[in-house]
């Protein structure tokens, strides 16, 4: 036996419906001229036929005909080549000579092709298969060429199916002579994974353990802390479901990016002396999770026990280095009680929590053994009040579980997660009615101090009841619903920073970065929980880091998603947009994309700045230094062509992307000088600058030559200009008058998309403009943040028009309801509303700068920052503004006002002018 804990795991058969595409057999073709492509082919005994079924993907459209008849065609949206076409065409042939053609479209990708097999299968029991090969021809005769085989790149092997795996179990039985305290279980997985020691879940056991990182690389090793072992006989049990390593990731409708099945390591420590470990004596099998999978959702029979059907495998493939947790892991952080409960149907009820979150469902139910309770989720409902699931796009979102016929039986799941407010609970045993039991419901607190949001506290009865007594009902079909609850999860990042104003429609705003933030910080900085996405954009990342930081203690979060990001840095320096990288066969996720992995050198600043970390960046300059050196060397002397990306999402107002690819690359020089002197290195900090003088030059020569050129720039590229120093002094006004006369002459609205929108108020009160940032923040009409609020938003929305009265939702190819991004500039709410200008850890001092005022009448602002609390109340009165200023022990506040005042620890109250250009 080995002496030390080995990788295991338990291979589950796959065995999907149907007709598949099979790796390295069939094929995928196209030709260079025409996309019409046919095959001709011969059934003599078509009277035998009892069963033909095409299968057809093409990238990225197409319109199947058999015999001039159409079959089937694409769904005309992005990546509908994952989504491949399976129908039954026994009554399109004929005897004798049968034509197939398909007419495919491509119009984005350098590498399109079409794959499509026929099976055909006769009473005999005798098989045959048509398939694309160099056999099809196009209508002028030309043979088509093999594109790629499938499996290959970009495709991989779409599936018409989606075939989460189940969760397999694993156990060992151990004995202890004596009493053991402060045993610790040491656990990690290339997948997702429970442990239940003595049929008990350890109460430190974080969620979705061990987290997504680069597993052909490293995998946190956690330390579960457990309560004490009396002497007897114990059982560990440890449950491991596909999640990120084996599940399903991204928008292809693919899975197994890492591997086919998912493995497990543990070891049970009590000091040195180690009393149990992972090896091949364990025993493992399947039980109640017939599927478990992260975007997916699960499927839980609790009349299943787990049927143990051997010892585990040894895990051979390479496994990863295992490394120490680096940062806080997922857990619950509140439960929400619905709302309002509405039975739609006999059968079925529509359960509203309230506001969007990342969590999951927790149910009580009984009924008949065998009766399926199914959980849709989504994040808003359609014009008809049905959930809308759309744009989940290929995400399932949806829990099952399946009654096993005790009293109130609870399901919570453990493998998934989903972004949602609303869920669509139905009742599916054959002519099952659901029945609500009465309770009532509440919902905490989220805005502190003073908090706004309608609602908080205040308990509103949920009493939905089926025909007013349902709860009454009886007989073996009635399904009931005893209570459901909503567990909100993220990584459990202490919350730093609260603001509240006198404006309840700031407040609302503020509220909802702050709902769509806690959505996207589940394990690393995702752009989205609902959708079949949910990746570490560096783009979002980027931009965000700033509002995070101050909002969120983010120090060891974002340090862990950087060294993802830079396990995936190549020879050459370069980085990729999304981090853990994952290799998709196509998409838009590239490499080196301008503001996108530039976060690299963005969020390392931040972290000095707010945290203070130089050691942190001390071990990452050389990759720092790789990358920049890469863009440098790809640039012309300065001159960055740009990305693919621009000023994403902007309003009919596009920014051109060599604009935003040399402001970028000016950035990261002027950021990497920040760093370079923060750790002390005058020359390299000497040598940055140097570069960003010269690309400032390069910017200002072709982008801000003269003053027509200045009236063509959108806001996006004045925001930028501004905020990342590129402008002249003789030029300064009339960037800042152009950028001022755009918002005016839009009616007093902004056009800016992800780039533009994190520093265009911070701009605009930068200028001693910031009645128009206000004005900016009250608007409520589109385009703007009050628009989504006044529209029924709870978080803040990916697009600035994801919906709009009588003309719907935004296309569901890509629109989310709690996504972050838009509210990158929240750091004004503490900054410039709230006066805390900066921190300086280094010297212990915070920058006080009254910006606001009187645009708002009152603020208040506490942060818990690397230097202490901070608590900032101010309000208007007169000519006046009263503020109160709390210092903090061993630090110091410097407020800049027409005389420059330094407040010594302790509570201030303050009487303070309005700044002149307020007035």
């Amino acid at each position: 036996m080995s002496k030390k804990p080995e990788w295991i795991y338990h291979p589950v058969p796959e065995d999907p419906a149907g007709l598949v595409f099979e790796k390295d057999v069939d094929i995928w073709i196209w030709h260079d001229r025409e996309q019409i492509f046919q095959l001709s082919f011969q059934i003599v005994n078509v009277h035998k036929l009892i069963s033909a079924t095409v299968l057809i993907s093409v990238d990225e459209g197409y319109e199947l005909r058999i015999n001039n008849r159409e079959v089937c065609r694409s769904d005309g949206r992005i990546f509908s080549w994952a989504r491949p076409a399976r129908k039954p065409v026994l009554d399109y042939l004929k005897p004798g000579t049968n034509t197939v053609i398909i007419r495919a479209t491509n119009s984005y990708l350098e590498k399109p092709g079409a794959c499509f097999k026929m099976k055909l299968i006769f009473s005999d029991g005798s098989k045959e298969t048509i398939r694309t090969g160099p056999d099809w021809v196009t209508p002028g005769g030309d043979k088509v060429r093999v594109a790629a085989r499938m499996g290959d790149m970009p495709w991989r092997i779409p599936s018409a199916d989606v075939c989460p795996l189940p969760a397999v179990h694993f156990r060992k039985s151990f004995h202890l002579t004596r009493s053991v305290k402060n045993a610790v279980l040491e656990l990690s997985a290339l997948g997702i994974v429970e442990a239940r020691l003595d049929g008990k879940r350890p109460e430190a056991h974080p969620s979705l353990l061990p987290g997504w990182t680069d597993y052909r690389k490293v995998v946190p090793l956690h330390k579960i802390e457990l309560s004490e072992l009396a002497p007897g006989d114990h059982i560990l049990e440890l449950i491991l479901a596909s999640g990120w390593y084996a599940g399903y990731v991204g928008w292809e409708r693919g899975k197994g990016y890492y591997g086919p099945h998912p493995a497990v390591i543990a070891s049970l420590k009590h000091g040195n002396e180690t009393l149990l470990f992972t090896d091949t004596t364990w025993d493992s099998g399947t039980g109640p999770w017939l599927g478990a999978d992260l975007l997916m959702g699960e499927v839980f029979d609790a009349r299943n026990d787990v049927l143990f059907q051997g010892n585990a495998l040894r895990f051979e493939s390479p496994v990863p280095e295992l490394i120490d947790v680096e940062w806080e892991p997922v857990g619950v952080v509140s439960k929400l009680e619905p709302v309002s409960i509405v039975q739609s149907a006999g059968n079925q009820c529509m359960i509203d929590f309230g506001r969007i979150i990342a969590g999951y469902a927790e149910i009580w139910v009984s009924g008949r053994a065998g009766s399926r309770v199914r959980m849709r989720h989504s994040e808003v409902l359609d014009e008809q009040g049905a959930l809308y699931v759309e744009h989940n796009r290929m995400a399932r979102a949806e829990d099952v579980y399946i009654i096993k016929g005790d009293t109130n039986e609870n399901y919570r799941p453990y493998f998934t997660y989903h972004g949602f407010r609303y869920i669509e609970l139905t009742s599916e045993s054959d002519n099952a009615d659901l029945a609500i039991l009465e309770f009532d419901a509440k919902i905490s607190g989220l805005c502190k101090p003073d908090a706004s949001r309608p609602g908080n506290d205040e308990p509103v009865s949920a009493k939905s009841v089926l025909d007013g007594n349902g709860f009454r009902r009886a007989g073996p079909d009635v399904v009931y619903l005893h209570t459901i609850k909503a567990n909100q999860i993220r990584s459990s990042l202490k919350r730093t920073g609260f603001f509240n104003c006198n404006v309840p429609l700031v407040n609302s705003i503020y509220n909802a970065y702050i709902s769509s933030a806690e959505c996207t910080l589940v394990d690393i900085p995702t752009d989205c929980a609902q959708r079949d996405e949910r990746l570490g954009w560096t783009g979002d990342g980027s931009i965000l880091a700033e509002a995070h930081c101050q909002t969120f203690a983010m120090g060891s979060f974002y340090a862990r998603w950087l060294n993802e990001l830079f396990r995936a840095q190549k020879d050459d320096g370069s980085l990729p947009d999304i981090a853990p990288w994952v290799e998709f066969g196509s998409g838009i996720a590239g490499w080196n994309n301008a503001a996108w992995p530039d976060a690299c050198v963005w969020v390392t600043s931040q972290l000095i700045r707010e945290y203070g970390m130089t050691s942190y960046a001390a071990t990452v300059l050389p990759n720092l230094r790789a990358y920049c050196g890469l863009i440098w060397d790809k640039s012309d002397n300065g001159y960055r062509p740009g990305g693919q990306y621009g000023d994403w999402l902007n309003v009919d107002a596009p920014t051109p992307v060599d604009l935003i690819g040399t402001a970028y690359h000016a950035m990261m020089n002027r950021e990497m000088h920040f760093i370079a002197s923060k750790l002390g290195d005058r020359d390299l900090a000497a040598f940055y600058r140097n570069r960003y003088d010269i690309i400032r030059g390069i910017f200002c020569g072709k982008f801000l030559p003269d003053h027509a050129a200045i009236d063509r720039l959108s806001q996006t590229a004045c925001v930028l200009s501004l905020h990342f120093g590129l402008v002249p002094e003789d030029r300064l006004s009339k960037v800042r008058s152009r950028l001022v006369s755009d918002i005016i002459g839009r009616d007093t609205s902004l056009s800016t998309g992800f780039l533009g929108t994190p520093w265009l108020l911070d701009e605009l009160s930068e200028m001693g403009r910031s009645d128009l940032a206000v004005a900016l923040l009250e608007k409520e009409t589109y385009p703007s943040w009050g628009f989504m609020i006044r529209n029924g938003a709870t978080a803040l929305w990916e697009h600035w028009d994801s919906y709009i009265p009588g003309r719907g939702f935004k296309d569901p190819v890509m629109n989310s309801f709690s996504h972050a991004s838009l509210g990158a500039f929240a750091f004004w709410f503490y900054k410039r509303a709230g006066w805390l200008h900066h921190t300086d850890p280094g010297t212990r001092t915070f920058f006080l700068r009254p910006d606001v005022a009187p645009y708002l009448k009152h603020v208040h602002i506490n942060r818990s920052t690397i230097i202490g609390d901070i608590d900032i109340a101010w309000q208007c009165e007169d000519d006046f503004i009263n503020a109160t200023v709390s210092v903090p022990d061993n630090t110091r506040a410097v407020l800049a006002t027409s005389y420059q005042q330094i407040l010594q620890p302790g509570l201030h109250q303050l009487s303070i002018p309005y700044p002149e250009a307020n007035k």
